[in-house]
């Protein structure tokens, strides 16, 4: 029936014995790779520019903080309008307005440099983000040959690995140009990059769905009725919301204090942890691109979260900053095989004319999760000792795993799993 959930096959024997595989690396494909890749950089980089910027127009340290949670609070916002765009106006029409959103975000402090005004740039910085990142990658999963998916999810994800390596070392160099202004004037520059890129990829679900139109049928709306709140939220990304909440629940806490927690512990540069880790996250989605499609999820969760808990372990255990930079690759192979693995999961279990909802929500899982992680770790940690805060993140892996396994099927990763209705 149209709109039912194309079956996804696991390769064919003689897919896997030398035949010529689907063609992966389109151009469109390598657009959007790297549009992703300055889209998270230049978010990195606004994100390190904001805490100074506060400082050097004479605001308040407390009001950084409020920034945070306005950008939070905008991509949460923005992830559940965009996922509802893409799958309604369109994957192009939804990545082109939210890319001019972005850019408005980062060119606004260069024309009106004010403390204030620094709240509105925020607001759109996360709604921009937040459509351009959830378009781009439901744009990525149209393209992809079905017996390649998980190969290209894991390539196309090496962008946001290799800008949270660049990213905010690149926020920091650009301050040396000598104004705010002139900073964020070389982001807004990368995000004019974006803007063009999107106004030039074409989505070949847009265009099949204007071909059924023009023909007289209705375009694909799923294989159910779906109740109001069904609209928006899709139902099969749940388990993939959930575990992704948990795990960055767990997550959060070295995106929030990991570094206040080395320099505390007498470590002269625990930021190593981050390049350290960023180098074991390129790492593993390569190598998920290749293997990821060789396992179930009984075997790949259990490794990825066991992973992620010792690095916890050792992080609150550790007494020698070798030791602790170290734990950074535990930290990078978890969680750079998670996100991969959670992608294809999420495009695996919905129809395709509902995969924009399905990422909006698997994204949301993860803002949500590392948001709140950071609220409720904040307000832990003036009760219980420092290193205690990563023993429940080893805690919060253990639970997310418990929830991966009961929820999600051990087929979805292979796509074998028999089509909805």
């Amino acid at each position: 029936m149209d709109g039912a959930r194309p079956v996804v096959r696991p390769p064919t024997r003689a897919e896997g014995s030398g035949a010529p595989r689907e063609p992966l690396w389109s151009g469109l494909f390598v657009l959007l790779t790297f549009a992703s890749f300055l889209t998270s950089t230049s978010n990195q980089a606004a994100t390190n520019l904001i805490p100074l910027s506060v400082d050097r127009l004479g605001g308040p340290p407390a009001f950084s903080g409020i920034l945070v949670l306005v950008f939070s609070l905008a991509a949460i916002l923005g992830r559940i309008v965009a996922g509802q765009l893409v799958d309604r106006r369109g994957r192009r029409w939804t990545l082109i307005a939210g890319s001019l959103a972005f850019f408005a975000g980062v060119a606004g402090p260069v024309l009106l440099p004010s403390v204030e005004l620094l709240l509105l740039w925020r607001v759109w910085q996360g709604l921009g983000f937040a459509a351009v990142t959830t378009a781009a990658a439901t744009m990525v999963a149209d393209t992809l040959p079905r017996s390649r998916m998980s190969e290209g999810i894991s390539y196309f994800g090496l962008g946001q690995s290799l800008s949270s390596a660049v990213g905010p070392s690149i926020g920091i160099l650009l301050l040396g140009l000598g104004s705010i202004s002139q900073a964020f004037a070389v982001v807004a520059v990368a995000v004019v990059v974006v803007v063009l890129i999107a106004l030039s990829a074409k989505s070949p679900w847009d265009e099949r769905r204007r071909g059924e139109r023009a023909e007289g049928g209705a375009a694909p709306t799923g294989d159910r009725p779906a109740r109001a709140f069904w609209r928006v939220f899709e139902r099969t990304a749940l388990p993939v919301f959930l575990v992704q909440f948990v795990a960055s629940l767990g997550f959060s806490q070295y995106l929030n204090f990991l570094t206040l927690y080395g320099l505390r512990s007498g470590f002269e540069r625990p930021g190593l942890f981050f390049t350290v880790a960023a180098i074991a996250m390129i790492v593993s989605r390569l190598g998920a691109a290749r293997h990821l499609r060789r396992f179930s999820t009984a075997v790949l969760f259990p490794v990825i979260f066991g992973l992620g808990a010792a690095s916890f372990a050792v992080v609150a255990t550790a007494s020698d900053e070798v030791v602790f930079i170290s734990a950074g690759l535990l930290f990078g192979f978890a969680f750079g095989t998670f996100m991969p693995v959670m992608s294809v999961i999420t495009v695996s279990l919905a129809p395709q004319s509902r995969w924009g909802a399905a990422n909006a929500m698997n994204y949301l899982g993860g803002d949500i999760g590392i948001g709140l992680g950071g609220v409720l770790a904040g307000a832990l940690i003036m009760a219980i000792p420092f290193s205690s805060l990563f023993w429940i993140g080893a805690a919060l892996m253990v639970c997310a795993c418990a929830l991966a396994l009961a929820l999600i099927p051990r087929h979805a990763l292979r796509g074998d799993q028999p089509s909805a209705g």
